[in-house]
């Protein structure tokens, strides 16, 4: 069976979209987070799961953080991505997607007063990088305690669960980032960022890449929400992290396995025209000094 074919009739499998609150989280000056959730047709209002599900997803919010640049806060040029922090034993690697460090990279060639923020925090970004891989699509920099506080952050801890487990097909994934048609800004220096979210399932796995689909026949939403357009503009996701979630021994343990690199941003034609395929780039070759593997 073809990769297509394979990608549609896996797409039939149960997954749901909802919209649901969280409270603020930080950004220019505060966050106003809008969630968009995938997570099973199981998970209805009876669902005596749906309170571990939902501690689940509000966690994985919290891991997200807004990366974006801007000439100054009266400006309201505002662009940006999304980013995460893993917790190594002897440091904090901040995590995205190359692609978005060369966007803010050229940026910052063309006109060096660019300020770059993760949330509240200041970041000088050209000189915390710590690793770059463009093949690989990803890139890593250094986060010191002030930023971790002043973004108000939550890293993720690895230090003994490094490298993650295997992912498998059907394996549940919780996902964020901060797409740029959730971004608003009510006020001259207030900027609010609405965080994306999704539980799929993985529907497939190659060694550089986990592929998850959205498909409107098949997923549903929640309450009084709307379900989200195929072609859903996701981009200002990059660089968001996506979590496994896996019983070991016993326990419901999650870890890092990726980043979200491509994602729709229009209706797309022909055979995938009834779905959104959203890729995620794999993490386990970052070593715990920050550096990515091959």
């Amino acid at each position: 069976m073809s990769s297509p074919a394979k990608a549609r009739k896996a797409a039939r499998r149960a997954a749901a979209w909802w919209k649901g609150r969280q409270p603020p989280q930080s950004a220019c000056a505060d966050d106003k987070t809008v969630l968009l959730k995938l997570a099973t047709i199981a998970q209805m209002e009876n669902d005596p799961h749906e309170p571990l599900r939902r501690a689940v997803d509000d966690y994985t919010l919290q891991l997200g953080r807004p990366l974006y640049w801007h000439s100054g806060a009266a400006r309201g040029d505002i662009v940006g991505a999304s980013c995460f922090i893993m917790k190594f034993a002897d440091r904090l690697v901040g995590v995205t997607a190359d692609h978005v460090i060369a966007l803010f990279l050229n940026a910052k060639q063309q006109n060096p007063k660019l300020i770059c923020q993760m949330s509240d925090a200041v970041v000088d970004l050209e000189e915390r990088l710590i690793d770059r891989n463009e093949e690989l699509d990803i890139a890593t920099f250094s986060v010191d305690q002030k930023i971790l506080n002043d973004s108000r952050a939550v890293t993720i801890d690895v230090t003994d669960c490094w490298p993650p487990p295997k992912v498998e097909i059907r394996d549940t994934l919780t996902l964020t980032g901060f797409p740029e048609s959730l971004r608003k800004m009510p006020a001259i220096g207030h900027c609010e960022f609405g965080a994306w979210g999704a539980m799929p399932t993985v529907e497939d796995v190659t060694e550089r890449q986990l592929i998850v689909v959205f498909d409107p026949t098949r997923d549903k939403v929640r309450g009084e929400s709307r379900m989200p357009p195929l072609g859903f503009n996701m981009s200002g996701c990059s660089g968001g992290p996506a979590l496994l979630h896996k019983p070991v021994n016993g326990l419901l343990r999650w870890f890092p396995v990726g980043m979200m690199s491509a994602s729709p941003s229009e209706k797309q034609l022909g055979i995938f025209e009834d779905i959104d395929i959203i890729r995620i780039n794999r993490i386990h070759m970052l070593r715990p000094d920050g550096t990515v593997g091959s």
